[in-house]
């Protein structure tokens, strides 16, 4: 099936026909009948295509194909199906796509398929030039680059932890570089990537990155007083964090306790992002009571936000509370 055809088929896809859209899907499922020549077209179009929107469907559909996990167009990934010096190929075009792809929303979905491609990759056939190539785009000018590099990050730290530790001094400086960045995009991958190695590795290792919790705050703080959306998952990160390794915090209890009460009680914030802010500190009582117990101060403090919250109504009643099913008293 010419590349032209499955172009065709993606534009009825994200159209708004469905009759047009089924019978694109069909094609789609014929073309997947021919493994390498159905993925080298995916690579072509992405490579070729001026069309944003075929570009992102077309990275979203290679890395559902190239996942070792069942697809849902069939029931084996293609990626199983390819010939071993086609996989070297295509691991070298879909860094080379993401290095070339000038939109943020395709880069993110390439991002997506190069991680889901690390995990198909077994042990007898390894990407040597996935950890050069990503810490050459997080180094590099083009903040693009970077934000990608970071989120696939995220993703492969859990199967590479090994191989990313042995380049620790690296990661230092990459995470003191990303967390004070002035865009926000690489602020925000920065402390979920940083957020997530910290959940994965021993309690040792991450002693070793104390050094960045100013800079991990400051980020957080500057994204949720300017990019609210940004700023609630940063949140959840610092979570993410009080629980899976809450003594990564032990040390500058205080100051994590000062940034996270600041947001709990300032009621111009939004609700939900005092709310997580509350989530911290309730997180920290809960991991490190001894240090809770040991300042007055600072449990009399969280006990007065915890009743706070507790009486805390919004000025607004909802429309359901106003007039309430039938069966309630009103």
């Amino acid at each position: 099936m010419s590349d032209n055809i499955l172009i065709q088929a993606f534009a009825a896809i994200l159209g708004n026909d469905n009759e047009a859209r089924k019978q694109a899907e069909s094609l789609i499922y014929q073309a997947r009948a021919e493994p390498l020549s159905y993925t080298k077209s995916l690579l072509e179009i992405l490579s070729t295509s001026q069309d944003v929107g075929v570009r992102q469907l077309a990275a979203v559909l290679l890395r559902k194909d190239l996942s070792i996990a069942t697809s849902e167009l069939s029931d084996e990934s293609l990626w199983n199906k390819l010939e071993l010096a086609t996989r070297t190929e295509v691991k070298t075009s879909v860094l080379q796509l993401l290095e070339n792809e000038p939109e943020r929303v395709v880069r993110n979905r390439i991002s997506d398929a190069v991680s889901e491609l690390a995990l198909s990759v077994t042990e007898d056939e390894a990407w040597d030039d996935l950890l050069p190539t990503l810490f050459r785009f997080v180094t590099s000018a083009n903040e693009g680059l970077i934000e990608s590099a970071l989120r696939i990050f995220k993703n492969v730290f859990l199967f590479l932890t090994d191989a990313f530790m042995e380049k620790k001094e690296s990661l230092f400086e990459i995470y003191r570089a990303a967390l004070p960045h002035g865009n926000n995009n690489i602020k925000a991958a920065a402390i979920e990537s940083l957020a997530t190695l910290l959940e994965i590795i021993p309690k040792e290792q991450c002693a070793e990155f104390l050094f960045l919790l100013d800079a991990l705050l400051e980020a957080t703080k500057f994204l949720v007083d300017n990019d609210v959306d940004k700023g609630r998952e940063a949140l959840v990160q610092l979570n993410a964090i009080a629980e899976a390794e809450p003594l990564f915090y032990k040390k500058d209890l205080a100051k994590v306790y000062q940034y996270g009460i600041a947001f709990c009680v300032n009621k111009d914030e939004e609700r939900d992002i005092r709310k997580l802010s509350f989530d911290l500190l309730c997180a920290l009582a809960q991991r490190l009571p001894k240090q809770f117990e040991n300042s007055m101060e600072m449990t009399s403090n969280y006990c007065g936000t915890l009743f706070e919250f507790m009486i805390d109504i919004d000025e607004t009643v909802d429309e359901e509370w106003l007039s309430p099913p039938e069966g309630f008293v009103q």
